[in-house]
């Protein structure tokens, strides 16, 4: 089922919630809204669902205008064929699994055969079938929130809307989770929309992301665009680019331009071009894209080759898989680097290194949108 959303306005007294907010979600599409806290996501999420009543726009949901501030049209939550699943579970502890999923079928007084036949089909479909008769205070916390999805597909809505279902799990939960998660939406064809301030989550649940800042969407593509090419370093940084550097850009040629670094004696070349701008810039590196080796005095002398500086490590956290280091450069400033460890031997805090960047992985991008 398509949503489009246009020219949506929220307002709260003289606080503007959403400024003209437009989306448009095609049929059996996970979009995904990613944003800081307070940046409008949830709020429109709610007007979506008809929980909250916009000041002015439209929401079209399938063929049926669901809310238009100038025709006075305004659809009942419970009349805009979507399902929604929250942050909190809302699960009844005193009923069982099954009379959680089915208590919106029995306010329909739909007959008790087809309640059955409905209800275990949602919790098949979530993997909860063998936990119909469980008391739901007796369920772990994923298994709680599989209740809350079951509860959302036994209505079998056009659309499900998801406001951050996994925040309150355990990270290995939540990670396991995301991918049930997008493997039921691809299966069932859902359309949805998934309210995060989690990144991963983003990149693992959406075909797109849209990125929230002030009540507007600032950037909307596919998670790889998305992480490849952010338009800013503001949303860089909030996409888990650490390193972030103010700088000046001077042009060498079309594919050559060097960032000098406003807060230190160092130069970075890089290869990509940056957007123009009037305004101020920054350097964004990603901490995977730096090359970490223990200093060795034969090779050439940091300085006569491009993006190569001596350093010291100041913390190496291994994480398993990889080591993560803070690295004092001797001329520059301390930057993020991640390497995996079968690249290399662990490196110890104190050691000296070099560090390399390969110029086509130096971002100079603009420090904000225009306003």
């Amino acid at each position: 089922m398509k949503i489009e959303i246009q020219q949506l306005k929220l307002q709260y007294g003289k606080f503007t919630a959403l400024h003209e907010f437009n989306l448009q979600i095609q049929d059996g599409e996970s979009i995904v809204l990613l944003g800081q806290s307070g940046c409008g996501k949830t709020s429109a999420m709610r007007c979506v669902a008809g929980l909250e009543r916009p000041t002015s726009g439209r929401i079209i949901i399938g063929e049926n205008t669901v809310f238009d501030g100038a025709a006075g049209i305004n659809t009942p939550p419970n009349k805009r064929n979507v399902g929604m699943v929250f942050q909190s579970y809302a699960i009844w502890p005193h009923m069982t699994v099954f009379e959680n999923v089915a208590y919106s079928l029995v306010t329909r007084k739909i007959s008790k055969a087809d309640i059955r036949k409905q209800v275990m089909a949602a919790l098949t479909t979530v993997g909860l079938q063998a936990f119909a008769e469980r008391g739901a205070s007796l369920l772990s916390g994923g298994q709680m929130q599989r209740v809350a999805l079951a509860r959302s597909l036994v209505m079998q809505p056009g659309a499900l809307l998801l406001d951050e279902p996994l925040s309150n799990l355990d990270a290995r939960l939540r990670d396991r989770l995301r991918v049930e998660l997008r493997e039921l939406q691809l299966r069932l064809g859902l359309t949805c929309i998934y309210v995060t301030h989690d990144q991963n989550e983003a990149f693992a649940l959406a075909d797109r992301i849209a990125i929230m800042q002030g009540g507007r969407i600032v950037q909307i593509d596919t998670p790889q665009n998305i992480y490849a090419n952010p338009i800013t370093s503001q949303i860089a940084d909030f996409l888990g680019v650490s390193n972030v550097f103010p700088c000046e850009v001077k042009k060498i040629n079309a594919d050559h331009h060097v960032a000098e670094l406003s807060d230190h004696a160092l130069t970075v070349h890089s290869s990509l071009i940056p957007p123009s701008t009037t305004g101020a810039t920054s350097l964004c590196v990603r901490p995977e894209s730096f090359r970490i080796q223990a200093a060795d005095p034969r090779a050439p002398a940091p300085g006569e080759t491009a993006n190569r500086w001596p350093g010291k490590i100041v913390v190496a956290s291994f994480q398993g898989g990889y080591v993560q280091y803070a690295i004092q450069l001797d001329q520059g400033p301390e930057i993020s680097a991640a390497q995996l460890t079968a690249e290399g031997p662990v490196l110890n805090s104190g050691d000296r290194v070099h560090v390399s960047l390969d110029p086509c992985a130096a971002q100079i991008l603009p420090s904000e949108l225009p306003a």
